[in-house]
């Protein structure tokens, strides 16, 4: 699958599931720093897993982590939402990729 094409389908996955994770107020914040996160974070990923031969299991840890901080400081989510958003929206797409 091209870099691009498995972008587009991490943002059509994540981006509504952290949309409706994030209280009423914060969504459209939420969804703009997902997306945001996620460019920062997908090209990365992706480098890191065909170029480099990381872990795909220490790749996701990192991924969470730094999704969880953008939502923490960013969107400003709690510690605890930030972390439980950014564990579903890419948990999701983990076990959609997997799919795929």
């Amino acid at each position: 699958m091209e870099w691009y094409i498995a972008f587009a389908l991490t943002l059509s996955i994540e981006l509504p599931v952290v949309g409706l994770l994030c209280p009423p107020g914060a969504r459209r914040r939420g969804v703009k720093d997902a997306a945001a996160a996620n460019l920062l974070t997908h090209p990365c990923a992706w480098w890191a897993i065909l170029s480099a031969g990381m872990s795909w299991w220490l790749i996701e840890g990192l991924i969470w982590l730094t999704e969880a901080c953008v939502y923490r400081a960013a969107t400003r989510l709690s510690w605890t939402r930030a972390a439980t958003t950014s564990l579903v929206a890419n948990g999701v797409t983990a076990a959609l990729g997997w799919l795929l």
